[in-house]
């Protein structure tokens, strides 16, 4: 369903003002499913308003020049904002510059400017850390929960239950049994498994290359992995 007015706050954190920055603040909106991967949701989406605590406000042009070092340590600190919090605090500078490069520092203007969802979505999956499938949902959030309703939006937001459709606490528990139900058949998001298929079909014969382990975000070796709790290990893509 699409809303005529935005939403105050985003159901996806148990933060209330992190909720509320989320739904106010394109910047944040953007950093928050940056780091959305590999992580609990409420950590992710709750790191935006601790970054913003820790820098003194959230500007793109002032994450894109200040030193990244310094940006390191505001990922570091306690509690860290990601399970690999220097290699995110860097492509969230690189997010950034790319946000000040292209759009003026102007995180809105990615789909401010835009002329339909298909193009917005095109935008979105080129920005750092971001995919198609998190570009079709920020098209859902911007419809059914911003009040930001793209021409051709329908076509491109997920057709599942998402993030989009997430506004309350009983819906967030009803996406995660989703979630956790197709993740355990191997199709999330869905229709995944299909693709990946095909895609990985091969020529009879052919001897299938050994699986690797869960890949880590660029640079994520130049510091050890914050360790989640057992009730930390829920999370993973957005949907």
């Amino acid at each position: 369903m699409v809303r005529t007015a935005a939403d105050r706050a985003l159901a996806w954190t148990d933060d209330a003002k992190a909720a509320r920055l989320l739904a106010r603040d394109p910047l944040a909106l953007l950093v928050g499913f940056l780091l959305d991967q590999q992580v609990p949701m409420e950590w992710a989406f709750g790191a935006p308003e601790l970054l913003r605590q820790r820098l003194g406000g959230l500007d793109a042009r002032a994450i894109a020049e200040m030193d990244t070092e310094a940006l390191v340590q505001a990922f570091l600190a306690r509690p860290p904002l990601h399970r690999y919090p220097a290699a995110m605090a860097r492509r969230t500078q690189k997010l950034a510059r790319m946000l000040v490069d292209d759009y003026g520092g102007d995180a809105g203007r990615v789909w401010g400017s835009g002329e339909d969802a298909r193009e917005v979505s095109r935008r979105i999956a080129r920005l750092p850390g971001f995919s198609a499938n998190k570009a079709s949902v920020i098209i859902g959030v911007l419809a059914k929960r911003l009040g930001r309703p793209l021409p051709g939006w329908e076509a491109l937001a997920p057709t599942w239950f998402s993030l989009a459709d997430v506004d309350s606490p009983a819906a967030l528990l009803q996406y995660r049994e989703i979630k956790r139900a197709a993740k355990r058949a191997g199709d999330w998001p869905p229709g995944a498994a299909g693709k990946v298929t095909a895609r990985r079909r091969k020529p009879a014969g052919r001897k299938a290359a050994p699986k690797s382990a869960a890949r880590k975000p660029a640079g994520a070796s130049a510091a050890p992995a914050v360790k989640l709790s057992p009730a930390g290990r829920r999370g993973g893509a957005p949907g």
